[in-house]
């Protein structure tokens, strides 16, 4: 068999953006909270806050809230310079490539030699995954990462290589 590359898309590019505009609205709303705050807080009927105290809590969540939206635009950031690099999944006679995990660069070469099984893991009816055991762990291939005919090619040469039951 020759090789054969199949181009990756990691679908949590998405994901990562829809976080990104809760995080802005829910900061907006915790600023505007902080802003325009004249009455004190209870918390849980624990914690009784005037409403100097309130007003700094507020503003300590609002600055929490942003920070984590700042860190969450800087990984998005970092994703769409990653995705101008096209990732492929590579099989070959002996072997095959993948990438890592969603947020890195790293490329992991399994030989078919050292793969215990594969398995499809089904969440929801919706999320399908092919699941590949191998002797230091277990990583899988998300069925929108690549289109549905790659998908289903990936499969059939990996059932054909490894020769374990899926």
């Amino acid at each position: 068999m020759q090789e054969i590359k199949f181009a990756y898309k990691d679908m949590t590019m998405n994901k990562m953006v829809i976080a990104i505009l809760l995080c802005v609205g829910f900061s907006l709303i915790l600023v505007y909270t902080a802003q325009h705050n004249d009455k004190g807080l209870i918390i849980n009927g624990i914690i009784h806050l005037f409403k100097d105290d309130a007003t700094k809590f507020f503003w300590i969540i609002a600055a929490a809230m942003i920070a984590i939206t700042l860190w969450f635009t800087l990984i998005v950031l970092k994703e769409i310079r990653r995705e101008k690099m096209q990732r492929y999944i590579v099989l070959n006679d002996s072997s095959i490539s993948l990438p890592w995990r969603s947020f890195s660069n790293k490329v992991i070469t399994l030989k078919y030699s050292d793969i215990k099984n594969i398995y499809f893991q089904i969440i929801q009816k919706k999320c399908v995954s092919l699941n590949i055991k191998y002797n230091d762990g277990c990583i899988g291939i998300h069925k929108s990462s690549v289109s549905e005919s790659d998908f289903n090619q990936i499969c059939a040469i990996l059932a054909n290589m490894t020769k374990p039951k899926i």
